[in-house]
């Protein structure tokens, strides 16, 4: 069969297995967290490769939003969706098969199988006919279940499957137990216990009695009696027994890998769909980004920190999310104000951004336009329980030096509160010529820091968290503290926000101090 896949235009051969190795800036951006979230429970899929393998080609991230575009807007996610819990049936029968010590159990469990994968193939190739897909990556795959389904191989399958269910359901014995002995014997068509219990009980129904089940176990390997039943019933009928295990050698290797493969990277965007699901019902905006490979200006509306929005979520709460630009010969954005505040939360935000986009996924807000990055670049602050405040300074300087040696004007550098673990004097030195670097580098950039000097100069974005006051019918209450909104406003740093949030909840502002005076 010809090589599709829906992740890549180029076939299977563009999503090849790689190993699922975490970018350098995944944990700073608790990316890592983010995708043990997407994946919980889908283990069986393997999909942490392609969550850890970003794009770099628009064509192929345009090819995957038009897939994930229709799943998200139509019918078809209905539709995978029940293929995959087909296919989850015929893996999980055929791995029972595969545990079983008896040939004729085995065999049955086989078949059941190989019926749940037919019947899933089938009902998404007649599915997705009649949807007709708009995108490349569907519609080329439905093109070519249609052709499969047609083929010999799958045709001959599906047949001798039919053909062996009709004889199994053919088979129908007696059980005769007389002093102590066990004997097995055709059915002369008598009813059987199933049908004589249902008549007895059937009086009972609908009288909205109490439920009295009771379930028992049902251990899969047959025990010795069952065992020994079986192989009574195989020698009673012997050419339906021979037709089940002849069919288990014939079709040993069932599946299409074409199948498999789909079957497995539609999860992809399953996952992350379900994932969002919950966010949206909370009002949060999701958007595919308009990339381009060329042009630096970025734009963002209602973004979010996708990690802290489902931690939020699970609580039944929202996140703030916020606007931001970079336009003309902007490139850095030197976010300053109080301690949290959201600056670090706005600063993974932005590198979760970029990084969803080369997913070619949606991401966070209601509008996004983004540079086609090459690179991630992070720079948080690491404890790791070092206490030489030189020794820490040496780690911060060496890996900055690295990403600056590193980045191209493509990159996107997330610096996070950098060289806190020197002098104020120091750090405002280092800060400015690692700006002036990324500058003459032509980078994008978000830069987190307590330094306001840092905030103007070529290429800069001053943005700051903003505060209101604690008590706003007394401004003036003993105790009263300013309150963070999270949100960040396009705007120089007055260097105020914060001092007046500490000196309000030490009681020395100055209404509070001519209080006091009064008294």
């Amino acid at each position: 069969m010809a090589d599709v896949s829906v992740l890549s235009e180029r076939g299977s051969g563009g999503t090849e297995d790689r190993p699922a190795r975490e970018p350098e800036c995944f944990r700073d951006l608790n990316l890592d967290a983010f995708v043990d979230a997407v994946l919980a429970g889908m283990d069986e899929y393997d999909l942490r490769a392609f969550y850890c393998s970003p794009l770099s080609g628009l064509a192929e991230i345009e090819y995957r939003q038009e897939v994930a575009k229709e799943l998200e807007e139509g019918p078809a996610l209905a539709i995978v969706k029940a293929f995959g819990l087909g296919m989850r049936a015929a893996r999980e029968r055929k791995a029972q098969a595969a545990g079983l010590r008896h040939e004729h159990q085995r065999a049955r469990w086989f078949l059941d199988a190989a019926q749940a994968y037919c019947d899933a193939v089938l009902a998404l190739a007649e599915k997705l006919r009649r949807l007709g897909p708009r995108s490349r990556g569907l519609a080329d795959f439905s093109a070519c279940l249609g052709r499969y389904v047609e083929t010999p191989r799958f045709r001959s399958l599906h047949s001798d499957l039919l053909a062996v269910l009709r004889a199994m359901e053919g088979v129908r014995y007696a059980l005769i137990v007389r002093r102590g002995e066990l004997r097995v014997a055709r059915s002369a068509g008598e009813a059987g216990y199933e049908e004589k219990v249902e008549e007895l009980f059937a009086r009972f129904e609908g009288n909205g009695g109490k439920d009295y089940a009771s379930h028992f176990s049902d251990p899969r390997d047959l025990n010795q009696v069952e065992a020994g039943i079986l192989d009574l019933v195989a020698r009673l009928f012997p050419a339906e027994f021979a037709a089940l295990g002849a069919f288990r050698s014939r079709h040993a290797d069932y599946a299409e890998p074409f199948v498999l493969a789909f079957d497995r990277e539609i999860q992809f965007y399953v996952s992350y769909l379900d994932h969002i699901a919950g966010l949206k019902r909370l009002g949060l905006g999701f958007c595919y980004p308009v990339l381009s490979a060329e042009s630096k200006e970025t734009v963002s509306r209602g973004s979010f920190d996708i990690v802290l929005a489902a931690a939020r979520a699970a609580e039944g709460e929202s996140v703030v999310a916020n606007d931001f630009r970079l336009s003309g010969s902007e490139r850095i954005l030197v976010i300053t104000g109080p301690n949290q505040g959201g600056k670090s939360t706005f600063a993974r935000s932005f590198g979760q951004l970029h990084y969803l986009a080369r997913l070619g996924l949606s991401v966070p807000g209601s509008e996004a336009r983004l540079l086609l990055c090459d690179t991630i670049f992070t720079h948080f602050e690491r404890e790791e329980g070092r206490e030489d405040r030189r020794g820490r300074l040496k780690d911060e300087l060496e890996r900055m030096r690295s990403i600056l040696e590193a980045a191209t004007p493509r990159s996107v550098l997330v610096l996070n509160e950098s060289f806190a673990s020197t002098s104020l004097k120091d750090a405002v030195h280092i800060g400015r010529r690692v700006l002036e670097r990324i500058a003459e580098l032509d980078a994008l950039c978000v830069f987190v820091t307590f330094m306001d000097e840092l905030a103007e100069g070529e290429k800069r974005v001053s943005m700051m968290c903003t505060v209101e006051p604690g008590d706003k019918s007394d401004p003036g209450a003993p105790g009263a503290s300013a309150v963070r909104t999270y949100k960040l406003l396009r705007k120089s740093p007055d260097g105020l926000a914060y001092a007046l949030s500490i000196a309000q909840r030490r009681g020395l502002t100055r209404e509070l101090i001519l209080g006091r005076i009064r008294r």
